[in-house]
């Protein structure tokens, strides 16, 4: 399992607003109640308000709280943080997943090496324990 990735376009730029309303079809999906750009996806309820509530309490520029997998938007990268229990990342790989087959991408770990190929023909390489 890979903790953190990202996603860049190869052509264009990414639709944030079709991103957004994508990210929160999923239950227990919301974004972030000071920078909008992420998004935080969680497994269950429970999670998700613990998490608002951290989030609520943290200064402006505290680290986020791991209490779910975070997706940051953004128009030329799309950054998955998954340093989380893996009923979390089971939705952030169906996320991935869509993303690749709506925006043709390269994925790059956190040092910036370029993973594409070690990603396909499936997400294992991402989400393997």
């Amino acid at each position: 399992m890979l903790g953190e990735f990202s996603l860049r376009p190869t052509h264009d730029a990414f639709d944030e607003a079709k991103i957004a309303d994508f990210l929160q079809t999923f239950p227990f999906t919301e974004p972030d109640p000071i920078k909008p750009h992420v998004f935080t996806i969680c497994g269950d309820t429970a999670s998700l308000n613990a998490y608002q509530e951290a989030r609520m309490q943290a200064k402006h520029d505290a680290v986020l709280p791991y209490l779910g997998c975070l997706v940051q938007v953004q128009p030329h990268q799309v950054a998955v943080n998954q340093y989380c229990q893996k009923k979390h990342r089971d939705h952030a790989r169906k996320f991935v997943e869509w993303l690749l087959q709506e925006y043709p991408c390269r994925i790059f770990d956190a040092d910036g090496r370029d993973i594409t190929e070690r990603c396909r023909p499936s997400l294992d390489y991402l989400y393997d324990e």
